[in-house]
């Protein structure tokens, strides 16, 4: 006799496999993203009811004058989200192949644990004037099987759209036609753009099948402004690495998760390192480290992209590292010169360089960072002059990442390019 057990929700008795209820759809399978249920397809419960005439035969029993039992109608799987915005972003579909489709739309691509999940909701606050960037994506998956399906579903699809629509505020603008985020699982994508102006919007996935059916699916996204607090050396005391660590730590503890916190620097030359434990923006005017900046690591708000930015100062060193990274950091129009590493991620950072020149180190760029919260994959204009080597990529913080290099220069440098696992791409 087959092994069986109980339903975890409802008690039925299933097969000892069974990774869902067909009675009420529950998953029998502890899982991080939406459970997948099971469903017996149409040629299991046909060798299941041979097998079932075969027992009866066996065992003498008549079944003339039976009344054959009414087909019955495929009832596919019902979304079972804690939530109305993860309900409405996800459906199951049954395709002219006869196969269930699990379909569902996310914000970003997989993520740390490889799986990719629905989600129908996405709140953030943005500095005013600036603009947030970010995916749209769209996943299909076996509901048998639970395995990436988007070269079977693709197929059915005759058409598709995605589309942004302001209820509240701005629409946010959907860009980058070519956006792929392939590798990441996704069967579609768009990149879409955002203000503090937008307010609240709906996204909506819109899918015409080759049958005629039409899927739609929709998420919710609301953008709020950030409310600014500036600190300025004209008003407090920056002359010395004592003096600034001493208000770059107070301006973490009297600030609030959601502050835009912007400290403008002198133009003093800061000898001793200096440690960076909050999101905020370092903007110089004629700045000078010698010392060093670390950013440790960052504590991370639900609704706003925390990062610490870096513009306008000159990282001048005499060996050691310049600019030592755990958590997400822009730098921008920075100059590095005389360090043994420049700048360097590390786990749980990044470091985002765009406009930045990078003169005698002995390692320009390091990128040694498995995970990290907030990352991006393009370094842009970006100069790499007389350095020991110039871009060295260890690991970066998401598995199928590539990082893209844009209007880059290279002069002089012994190695361009430490990148053994090919993680780089050349534009």
């Amino acid at each position: 006799m087959a092994e069986t057990k109980r339903c975890i929700q409802c008690g039925a008795v299933l097969p000892e496999d069974a990774a869902f209820c067909p009675h009420c759809t529950a998953t029998q399978v502890a899982r991080q993203v939406q459970a997948v249920p099971r469903r017996r397809s149409w040629r299991k419960m046909a060798l299941l009811g041979v097998g079932a005439l075969a027992a009866l035969a066996v065992g003498g029993w008549a079944l003339w004058g039976r009344e054959k039992p009414a087909a019955q109608e495929t009832v596919l799987p019902t979304v079972t989200a804690a939530n109305a915005y993860d309900r409405q972003c996800q459906t199951y579909y049954e395709g002219a192949d006869g196969a269930l489709y699990w379909v569902f739309a996310a914000f970003s691509p997989a993520g740390s644990d490889g799986e990719n999940c629905p989600n129908g909701y996405r709140s953030q606050l943005i500095a005013a004037g600036e603009e947030s960037w970010g995916p749209l994506t769209l996943y299909a998956y076996d509901a048998v099987t639970g395995k990436n399906a988007r070269e079977a579903f693709a197929p059915l699809v005759e058409d598709w759209q995605v589309t942004a629509s302001a209820q509240e505020g701005d629409a946010c603008r959907i860009v980058m036609e070519d956006a792929d985020y392939s590798t990441g699982g996704a069967m579609y994508a768009r990149e879409h753009i955002a203000t503090s102006l937008c307010g609240r919007n709906e996204i909506t996935w819109t899918l015409h099948m080759r049958n005629g059916d039409t899927v739609t699916l929709m998420q919710v996204e609301e953008y709020g402004e950030r409310p600014a607090v500036d600190y300025r050396w004209e008003n407090e005391d920056m002359t010395t690495p004592t003096a600034l660590q001493a208000l770059l730590d107070r301006a973490a503890e009297e600030t609030e998760p959601e502050d835009v916190v912007t400290v403008y620097l002198p133009a003093v030359t800061y000898d001793q390192p200096l440690h960076v434990r909050w999101d905020m923006n370092l903007i110089g005017d004629g700045t000078v480290l010698t010392g060093g900046l670390v950013v440790e690591p960052l504590a991370y708000g639900d609704d706003k992209e925390v990062c610490v930015n870096v513009r306008d100062v000159t990282f001048a060193g005499d060996g050691g590292v310049g600019l030592q990274v755990m958590g997400p950091t822009w730098a921008r129009g920075c100059r590095f010169t005389g360090w043994d590493v420049a700048a360097q991620a590390l786990d749980g950072g990044w470091i985002c360089s765009q406009e930045n020149t990078y003169d005698s180190n002995g390692v320009a760029l390091e990128l040694d960072s498995g995970s990290a919260m907030l990352c991006g994959s393009n370094m842009n204009n970006s100069r790499f002059l007389r350095n020991g080597v110039a871009i060295r990529v260890k690991r970066l913080p998401v598995e199928w990442m590539t990082l893209e290099l844009y209007d880059c220069s290279f002069y002089g440098n012994t190695v361009d390019l430490d990148d053994p696992q090919g993680l780089v791409v050349r534009r």
